[in-house]
């Protein structure tokens, strides 16, 4: 038995038990190569530094030359890590303008400087806005 899990969606299954001509997440439907939880790491990083690592790895994981589903593995990479600190700045620059369009409740335009596209990020609308800090609260500068 070899116990792999789905890169993108954490599914559990045994590599050897899949059919010959299946390439492919049962699950997910990813043909991203799965991962072995032997190999699991704890890694000592500041969130910071984390933060930059999903920032770049974001924007390239949309560039032309990676496979399509790159960026779908990235995200779902990226969601698994930000929900163990839940309270923390968002890992990718699309997370964090979300976050900042609930925050304001109003509208966040990104320009692409290479494209000039415009993404527009969008306050949800009927939710609670997240409190906003006391001076109490705030962390000094």
């Amino acid at each position: 038995m070899t116990a792999v899990r789905c890169i993108r969606c954490a599914s559990a299954f045994d590599l050897e038990a899949l059919p010959e001509d299946v390439h492919a997440c049962s699950s997910c439907g990813t043909t991203s190569l799965p991962v072995r939880p032997e190999d699991d790491v704890t890694v000592v990083l500041n969130w910071q530094e984390l933060r930059i690592l999903g920032v770049w790895a974001s924007n390239w994981a949309g560039q032309p030359l990676f496979p399509e589903d790159s960026r779908a593995t990235l995200d779902a990479i990226l969601k698994r890590l930000q929900a163990q600190h839940p309270d923390r700045t968002p890992l990718s620059l699309a997370a964090e303008l979300k976050h900042l369009a609930a925050v304001t409740g109003s509208e966040v335009k990104l320009v692409h400087p290479s494209s000039g596209a415009t993404t527009t990020f969008t306050p949800p609308k009927n939710k609670a806005l997240p409190p906003t800090p006391t001076a109490e609260e705030e962390e000094p500068p």
